[in-house]
């Protein structure tokens, strides 16, 4: 997964730079060479590099590290790192995950991973005092972000000019904890724009990722599926937590575990959403072939977008379908079900094709990006999303057809599920 990973960074960069017209930097060219396994290349490519770089960053600086580490040269991998710290370098995921882990394990790499993790300690607990240079340059991304990548121009504008008057009044800068600051800020956005999406956060790689740690990679985390079961009554269950890419087979394996139930519950009470796509994993299966309806329900449009497009795409796969197009669905929500979760409670209700057992979900239905500034990002709504008739989950959610607290057992769950199977089977035989 790490090296599928890096394959599917590099190729996004290098088709990124190559529309910009920028270089390929020596920097790109060393992780490429180290993707291919071509050790003393990326050693050599490294040396001539630094011998004719007149400034380099802490990242190029780690990134000599990854290929002294792989080709065995330790006191230059070191150098390299110790060097890259000095300078301010504090994401540690870039060596743990990386050659530099692979090939230098031992008390000296603990000796700098120590000093990372003391760097960036004050993030992790919250208790990181911020000077005015560092409020300035949260201050100033938010700012930027509002302005020019906002979804609503005018309002982002606005909002804009309302952070400057907070800092020019000398609000924010009686705020000095990291934590206060930046939950501040999130506060006022959402507050502002009924926005839920809005968060101005502490950048994750703060967070050294290990195995006792919450599960990092795709693989790790299951793509985002973390039970299936058959409950009794044969009522399939399927817990989804996080929409992500690549989880076509994990979603068509547990549906195809539970072909033969009475009926499948499929659970978003925790799912904040992610990548829209995987919708269509699901839809794929729950409709008739050809059916193009639960890809033309929602329709987005970005700040820069002329017109309104397509905000699902159908996929196409070389599995068997699976014939769940009869299966009666249930779809568990909660005030935490979020953005693309909401979109899928939202267009199965719509098409009639499942029964929403709940609660009424957030109503962020926004398209967000991450913008990143040093230690913090900033989660910026760049799209929205509608029916072509105009109708969205945005500051609305989606209502339950059947209204149940997030925190109900499983048991409870299976008695409200069993009895509305059961009315539907008294309704087929009173026609």
């Amino acid at each position: 997964m790490k090296r599928l990973t890096c394959l599917f960074l590099l190729l996004s960069a290098t088709a990124t730079y190559a529309q910009q017209s920028i270089p390929f930097t020596p920097e790109m060219k060393i992780g490429a060479l180290l993707f291919n396994r071509d050790f003393k290349e990326a050693a050599a490519l490294a040396d001539e590099t630094r011998a004719t770089k007149t400034t380099v960053s802490d990242g190029d600086l780690v990134v000599y590290a990854r290929a002294y580490a792989a080709n065995a040269d330790t006191v230059k991998a070191l150098a390299c790192l110790h060097q890259a710290i000095d300078k301010g370098f504090w994401k540690i995921n870039d060596v743990t995950k990386t050659e530099i882990n692979d090939f230098l394990k031992g008390p000296r790499l603990d000796s700098a991973l120590d000093k990372i993790r003391e760097r960036t300690r004050p993030y992790r607990d919250g208790t990181a005092i911020l000077d005015k240079s560092e409020k300035e340059l949260i201050t100033n991304m938010v700012r930027r972000n509002l302005q020019q990548m906002y979804v609503d121009s005018v309002a982002g504008k606005l909002m804009a000019d309302e952070i400057g008057q907070l800092a020019d009044t000398g609000f924010l800068s009686r705020i000095s904890n990291a934590k206060v600051f930046i939950d501040t800020l999130s506060e006022f956005l959402r507050k502002r724009s009924n926005d839920k999406h809005f968060n101005v956060g502490i950048n994750g790689d703060v967070n050294e990722h290990t195995s006792k740690d919450v599960p990092w990679t795709l693989n790790d985390r299951n793509f985002g599926f973390s039970q299936a079961a058959v409950w009794p009554g044969n009522i399939g269950y399927i817990r989804w937590d996080e929409h992500v890419m690549f989880g076509y087979e994990a979603a068509r394996y547990a549906l195809n575990f539970l072909r033969h139930t009475r009926a499948i519950v499929i659970d978003l009470r925790q799912n904040g959403g992610g990548a829209i796509i995987a919708n269509s994993y699901f839809y794929y299966h729950l409709f008739e072939p050809g059916d193009k309806r639960p890809h033309d329900m929602m329709w987005q449009k970005g700040r820069h977008d002329r017109k309104w497009r397509r905000a699902s795409n159908s996929i196409t796969v070389s599995n068997v379908k699976l014939s769940l197009t009869d299966k009666p669905i249930y779809v568990l929500t909660s005030g935490k079900t979020m953005s693309a979760a909401e979109q899928f409670a939202f267009t199965l209700k719509e098409l009639k094709r499942a029964t929403i057992i709940g609660e009424n979900t957030a109503g962020a239905g926004n398209l967000v990006r991450p913008w990143f500034e040093g230690y913090y990002v900033m989660m910026v709504p760049v799209s929205r999303f509608a029916t072509k008739k105009g109708k969205t989950v945005e500051g609305v959610g989606v209502a339950p057809d059947i209204p149940l607290p997030a925190t109900s057992s499983d048991a409870e769950v299976l008695a409200a599920v069993t009895a509305d199977l059961d009315n539907r089977t008294r309704s087929s035989a009173r026609r």
